[in-house]
């Protein structure tokens, strides 16, 4: 019978309880034998208890030989032993002592007096060949042995017993006082849909009687008089430690042994003259293992292990292809062949450069895995893991050999989800085409490096943490050769904060020469010139920055508001806006600046006020507003976040009243109101914009959001920290609309925002230079294919991009015609450019207007033909010129000086970005 999920429940008894519930019925089963097994799930303690898996059986010669042939999970046994702390000579028992390699480590390493318990044949041939003392017998209570123990170690065994109380009761009694108990066994909690892998080797396919889950273990020990329980879960098993009295510190966690450990141990039984040919072999075998992890070149080990293999199965590993070849006629298929010629190959990776061969060594593990699947129908996980690193070290080789060929087989394993952690893979065969200036041929496959990103999410160890900084500087530098300047700004700034965030997981080595490698790119990147065309390159959006978010704490203190203000080039007006904070009737909890790289002293001033407040100065590489807001987001410990420009002020009542009207309903995520507009000297342009421009504030659909500019800026804003972290704070690629951009997620994932009546804030604008209006132009662009990838059209409603366009065309017109005034022709035809970009998603553009683009591709042209409009009369000036362009042929006419025609390029701050 197939493995197969059940429903339905019945009175059972759980077996870690001792009681029988109405339990659910989990799995169905046949055992190896083929007994009908049936997995039900304790009500109670969530524990499973598995009916028909009582099986025992004597292993045989094979079978242990094929056990040795596996390495025996002797990485396992030995890291259960450095879950104690013992001093030499501790008495040490191991329960279910299998084999035997638990003792002889004890005993030769450990310096403990060390005796095994194994009631069956493997014991009786480990004590043997081993040369170690294994009892022949079951263990209870009232078992007659020589001491008590110090530790006592039971690993994969209580989920064999009938009677699990009983046995935890024996081994108490054996435990001396102060003594340890270590115990191992498969974790309930992987038997389930979503870790179906795991969850049958957790059963077993007969012999496993239940099993714990972590609560459950606990209780249980404390149940049967052990004060002290320390129990963790490590993948697909729990790892419990135990003392009768209290008082001790206990661990769970393995602190040992080291590669270097493992290695020499193994030396010992491979050079240990009374070690049979078999153990011989296989310890050859693992000890080469160890100490190619260890970055050793060892080619007498090699050839010590090439000669037992030879010896003992007439399988020669020096001919990795003939032995591949012939698999499928052998007699027989050693189960160390695959982990030898796994090995075999990255050595000649890491030491010898041999790529063919290391090709063919990944071909013959994978062959041999797959052979021994064919024959036995079994595929366990070390196999698993063997076929998944053979599968991805094979493609790093062949790069070397036949880049196109690797491109190619990368693909198909993607697709095929052959490649086991494909996103690290797929960022490490990138890292190597780089080294191998091959990163033309992978062009077309940049934004599969950026997905990867996305996916090797934020929980992982070192490995993920290196493949997550490493291909964000790939694609940096990928930016930097097409380019494009903020593209790779982006991903530098990525790189720089995944690195700061998994810190801890990373050396201070690796950290070291990743910094100096993004020191490197930044230089490069401050060379380039601002693109308004976004490059082939994508770019890093809020999904990218997974690993980022994942690191915020979400708690927060309620009631609490964080101010967040970026700071980039503030000198001139940060003081008076943080003394706008300073007078408010409601103070903040804190307020964050975040550096944005900033090169001017506004730093500096900052950190030299005196200041009614907490003030924390967080530093990052520039990265724009948008990245440094997000930054001082993650950072807050408030409930609620107000932000604030570096040269706005708010009025003295600004916090209290946004405030009292966020907290009116816990799914309103943003509040904002109106405000006055200023000019840089801090008089007033315009009072209470919102009001006097008839801004719409009741927005109801997707279309009503992007129809027109939605004029809440965040200064005038207070959002809760919560909805920001659900949607990832504001997108990256945006220094313009990222306010319009963020309403959008918002209200997609059911927040609510409202306008809050009133003038609260004074919004400084500046004039906009060709630096902020290529930056907003390239942000326009952005946003509206974000439009079209995002929200496109549904239930009879027009895409998004199609309602937006009218007016993003419409501010890009007036761009255009601004930069014509100002005599900046490149600029101009950029604008040109990517007014054709936007064409074909606009609706009703009349053909006058198409007609017109086509001499907008010409500045001198189209600046010619305005200043000879200027020279007709008034009247039929206004008749033949659409109104952008009538205003544009004044300030043209030769009468009109250059500075007032600089007047057509002023316009809100929103529309020029500034960092």
């Amino acid at each position: 019978m197939e493995f197969t999920w059940a429903r339905g429940s019945s009175d059972t008894l759980c077996l870690p309880c001792g009681r029988t519930r109405v339990s659910e019925h989990v799995f169905e089963w046949s055992s190896s034998s083929g007994t009908p097994m049936l997995g039900t799930r304790c009500p109670v303690c969530l524990s499973l208890t598995v009916h028909g898996g009582e099986q025992q059986y004597e292993p045989s010669d094979d079978a242990i030989d094929g056990y040795l042939q596996s390495e025996g999970g002797i990485d396992a046994i030995l890291a259960n032993l450095y879950r104690v702390d013992a001093p030499q000579g501790a008495r040490f028992l191991d329960v279910g002592a299998n084999y035997g390699f638990a003792v002889r480590y004890a005993r030769d390493v450990l310096g403990w007096q060390a005796v095994g318990v194994e009631p069956s044949y493997s014991g009786r041939r480990g004590a043997r060949e081993l040369g170690v003392e294994i009892l022949d017998q079951y263990i209870t209570a009232e078992t007659m042995l020589d001491d008590r123990f110090d530790v006592i170690l039971a690993s994969e065994v209580i989920e064999h017993v009938p009677d699990p109380a009983a046995f935890v009761t024996a081994l108490r009694a054996h435990l001396a006082p102060g003594g340890t108990l270590v115990l191992t066994t498969p974790a309930a909690e992987v038997v389930a849909p979503a870790t179906r892998v795991q969850g049958i080797q957790a059963v077993g396919p007969g012999g496993h009687l239940f099993l714990f889950t972590a609560e459950a273990l606990e209780q249980f020990l404390r149940r049967h008089g052990f004060e002290a329980v320390q129990v963790v879960r490590d993948g697909q098993s729990l790892y419990a430690t135990a003392m009768v009295e209290s008082g001790r510190p206990l661990r769970a966690t393995a602190s040992g042994p080291t590669q270097q450990q493992m290695a020499d141990f193994l030396a010992t039984l491979v050079d240990d003259p009374a070690s049979p040919p078999v153990l011989r072999t296989a310890m050859a075998v693992r000890q080469y293992r160890a100490l190619v992890n260890l970055g050793r070149d060892a080619p007498d080990v090699e050839r010590t292990m090439i000669e037992g293999v030879r010896e003992v199965y007439a399988v020669d590993l020096s001919d990795p292809a003939a032995v591949a070849s012939a698999l499928e006629s052998a007699a027989e298929v050693p189960l160390l062949l695959a982990p030898a010629a796994f090995a075999c190959g990255m050595r000649r990776i890491v030491h010898r450069q041999e790529w063919a061969e290391a090709v063919a060594y990944f071909d013959l593990a994978v062959a041999a895995v797959g052979e021994k699947r064919r024959r036995a129908a079994s595929f366990d996980g070390d196999s698993r893991i063997i076929v998944a690193q053979s599968l991805a070290h094979r493609l790093l080789a062949l790069l070397h050999t036949d880049a196109p060929r690797a491109l190619n087989e990368w693909r198909r394993l993607r697709e095929s989800d052959d490649l086991v952690d494909s996103a690290m893979w797929t960022v490490q065969l990138f890292v190597e085409a780089a080294a191998l200036e091959l990163t033309s041929l992978f062009d077309d496959e940049l934004a599969s490096v950026a997905d990867a990103i996305v996916e090797l999410g934020a929980d992982g160890g070192e490995a993920l943490a290196v493949s997550a900084v490493n291909g964000a500087y790939l694609l940096g530098r990928a930016a930097v050769a097409h380019g494009d300047r903020w593209c790779g700004t982006q991903w530098a700034s990525v790189a720089e904060q995944v690195l700061h965030a998994r810190r801890e997981v990373l050396s201070e080595e690796w950290r070291a020469s990743a910094t100096q490698l993004l020191a490197g790119l930044r230089g490069e990147l401050s060379d380039l010139r601002p693109e308004a065309i976004p490059s082939v390159v994508p770019m890093p959006g809020p999904e990218h920055e997974s690993i980022l978010w994942a690191s915020a704490d979400e708690t927060t203190v309620a009631g609490g508001v964080s101010v967040v203000m970026a700071l980039y080039r503030g000198e001139r007006y940060v003081r008076d806006a943080l003394e706008s904070i300073a007078a408010q009737t409601r103070p903040p909890l804190e307020v964050i600046v975040v550096d944005d790289g900033s090169p001017d002293d506004s730093v500096r001033l900052v950190e030299s006020l005196t200041l009614p407040f907490e003030l924390r100065v967080v530093r990052q590489g520039n990265a724009g507003q948008s990245a440094a807001r997000n930054t001082g987001i993650r950072a807050a410990r408030g409930e609620f976040i107000a932000f604030l420009d570096q040269d706005d002020l708010w009025r003295p009542q600004h916090l209290e009243v946004l405030e009292q009207a966020i907290q009116v309903d816990p799914t309103r995520a943003w509040v904002f109101s109106d405000f006055d507009l200023i000019d840089g000297e801090g008089r007033t342009i315009v009072s209470s914009y919102l009001t006097e421009t008839s801004v719409v504030l009741d927005r109801r659909t997707v279309a009503d959001i992007v129809r027109t500019d939605i004029m809440a800026l965040p200064s005038a804003s207070l959002m809760r920290r919560s909805a920001l972290l659900h949607v990832r704070g504001f997108d990256r690629r945006l220094s313009g609309y990222e306010d319009d951009e963020l309403y959008l997620r918002l209200y997609r994932a059911g927040w609510s925002v409202r306008a809050q009546q009133g003038t609260r804030i004074r919004y400084r604008t500046h004039p906009a230079n060709a630096s902020s209006s290529v930056a907003f132009l390239r942000s326009r662009l952005v946003f509206l294919q974000l439009l079209i990838e995002q929200y496109p059209s549904a239930n009879g409603h027009a895409a998004a991009a199609e309602v937006a366009a009218e007016r993003l065309l419409r501010s890009t017109t007036a761009d255009y015609f601004a930069a014509l005034v100002a005599g900046d022709d490149w600029l101009a035809r950029t604008v040109s450019w990517a007014l054709r970009r936007m064409l074909p998603v606009a609706r009703g553009v009349s053909s006058y207007y198409r007609a017109g683009l086509r001499v907008m591709r010409r500045p001198r042209l189209a600046r010619g033909t305005l200043r000879a409009a200027a020279t007709l009369p008034d009247p039929l000036r206004r008749r033949v010129l659409p109104p952008m362009a009538y205003r544009a042929s004044q300030l043209l006419a030769p009468h009109r000086s250059r500075a007032v025609s600089l007047d057509l390029a002023r316009r809100p701050r929103w529309m020029s970005g500034r960092s």
